[in-house]
């Protein structure tokens, strides 16, 4: 069974209608879905934290920006930031590889 197979029976069409696009667009859905599952286990301030990293709405981009701009629209302090940044990020790789690795079992 290929990918295509199984985005064939997801779209209920015929594998041989399925182009690359559907494949690459079905790729994102799985993606973007184990990700807001993954953000969900989080606490608020890391989810917050994580989501404000990558600019993942409702929360806007801060990327590379200072801790310190985060912080006070968060109402916390940036070591609270620094924090809720390093347990979110061991928190979500832990989930998502377990989310992941149920999805291909």
């Amino acid at each position: 069974m290929t990918l295509g197979d199984v985005v064939a029976g997801e779209m209920e069409e015929p594998a041989e209608l399925v182009t690359a696009s559907d494949v690459a667009a079905h790729r994102r859905d799985v993606v973007r879905t184990q990700v807001h599952r993954a953000l969900g286990l989080l606490s608020d301030r890391q989810r917050h934290v994580l989501k404000a990293d990558h600019g993942i709405a409702p929360v806007g981009y801060y990327g590379d920006g200072p801790d310190a701009e985060l912080a006070a629209d968060m109402g916390a302090t940036t070591t609270q930031v620094k924090q809720a940044r390093c347990k979110g990020k061991a928190r979500f790789a832990e989930v998502y590889r377990a989310g992941a690795g149920a999805q291909t079992s």
